[in-house]
């Protein structure tokens, strides 16, 4: 699709065979159905039978997730200190309670 030119008027004004089909919706002279029978391909049908909204699954790696918010935690409090002026030492309790209770629960439950 992205090879596509919108603007290009011979992209809307492809020849189909539409009309030859049984299943024809006169007033358009197109295919339009809900019956996917006249899709040949098995796991095309399946596919389209799932419906417009279907979205396949993505696999979360929990394991990056943890690390990079864990990074984040570190990195906010480097930061948050070096504009107050404190050492990150200050920060530690907070910054493990972040990082152990709060984060690793959560990523433990949504597992």
């Amino acid at each position: 699709m992205s090879d596509v030119n919108l603007a290009d008027e011979t992209t809307w004004n492809q020849p189909c065979d539409c009309t030859r089909s049984k299943v024809c919706y006169e007033p358009h002279g197109h295919i339009i159905t809900g019956d996917l029978r006249i899709v040949k391909n098995r796991k095309l049908r399946r596919l389209l039978s799932k419906g417009p909204k279907y979205r396949e699954h993505n696999n979360i790696d929990w394991d990056l997730n943890l690390n990079i918010l864990e990074k984040a935690v570190d990195e906010y409090a480097k930061s948050w200190s070096q504009r107050e002026g404190a050492r990150v030492s200050v920060l530690n309790d907070w910054s493990q309670t972040v990082k152990l209770f709060i984060i690793s629960n959560k990523i433990d439950s949504l597992r």
